[in-house]
């Protein structure tokens, strides 16, 4: 039940855009743990998924599975956002921040190590193949799938 209030809360979110300073806040304790996760991430990703890459599959399923450990598994789902036209697809993670009382948008493919706030905003990450409406939510299962069968 509390997932699909989740789910509800994300709809209903204004998404982030580089113009919308406000959905960059976040609170300390959300930032404190979401660096910890992209740290885990980027010290110890590897092909979860089989394909003979390391990419953002495995960065995002990665991430859900170290937030599920430490954290509330319920504040944490995979999207994937696919846009034909502009030929992307790419799997990134939500996280609840409660303090702020919304889901954020975290990039967990970062660059060696750079945790800054850029992290939070996928439009900021990926400038205009993003498209937020292209995002499709409900498939963090079937991605876990994916990171249990390799393990």
């Amino acid at each position: 039940m509390r997932h699909s209030k989740l789910i509800a809360l994300m709809l209903l979110i204004i998404p982030c855009t580089m113009a919308n300073a406000e959905c960059m806040k976040t609170s300390a304790e959300f930032d404190r743990k979401v660096e910890l996760v992209l740290k885990q991430v980027n010290t110890n990703c590897y092909d979860v998924s089989g394909d003979g890459r390391v990419n953002c599959v495995d960065h995002a399923v990665l991430f859900k599975l170290y937030w599920d450990k430490q954290f509330d598994k319920e504040d944490c789902i995979i999207v994937r956002n696919y846009n034909r036209e502009k030929e992307f697809s790419h799997l990134f993670v939500q996280v609840w921040d409660h303090e702020w009382c919304r889901m954020v948008e975290v990039e967990p493919w970062i660059d060696g190590g750079n945790y800054s706030h850029k992290y939070r905003c996928m439009e900021c990450v990926w400038g205009d193949v993003y498209d937020h409406f292209r995002n499709r939510y409900n498939e963090t299962e079937y991605w876990l799938r994916i990171g249990r069968f390799r393990r």
